[in-house]
């Protein structure tokens, strides 16, 4: 069986830096005042926005980032010198991670073109934005 890292992160509820990640294990308490925790590695359960809630992929991108859940990635267009921007999500359907590319014309939609996550991460040099 392949060892894999099962990491999540969050960014805490109550926080005065509200830019700071959280990461750990997810727990969810049906029975608190607010229901999602990330467990760090101190063994505190630290409460975080569901919003921000996000889970590894068990990939890095070129300068060695994870990437996660929700995150936007920037993906070189090889035979231009420009980049497209894609969204990172998980598939409940197919039960894997895949991509959704915005718009290169730069609208707020989604191109419909989406992607399995490991055939195109491992392929090209994207970078967490």
């Amino acid at each position: 069986m392949k060892e894999r890292k099962i990491l999540f992160r969050g960014k805490r509820i109550y926080n005065a830096n509200a830019d700071e990640w959280i990461y750990g294990g997810y727990v969810f308490k049906e029975q608190s005042t607010h229901q999602h925790y990330i467990l760090t590695s101190e063994v505190e359960h630290v409460a975080v926005d569901p919003k921000t809630l996000g889970q590894f992929t068990g990939l890095i991108d070129v300068d060695d980032n994870k990437i996660f859940e929700d995150d936007i990635l920037n993906n070189p267009i090889y035979d231009e010198d420009k980049w497209e921007r894609c969204l990172v999500y998980y598939d409940n359907d197919l039960a894997r991670f895949g991509l959704k590319f915005f718009s290169p014309w730069g609208g707020e939609g989604y191109t419909g073109r989406n992607q399995h996550i490991d055939v195109f991460v491992n392929k090209l040099e994207c970078k967490v934005i």
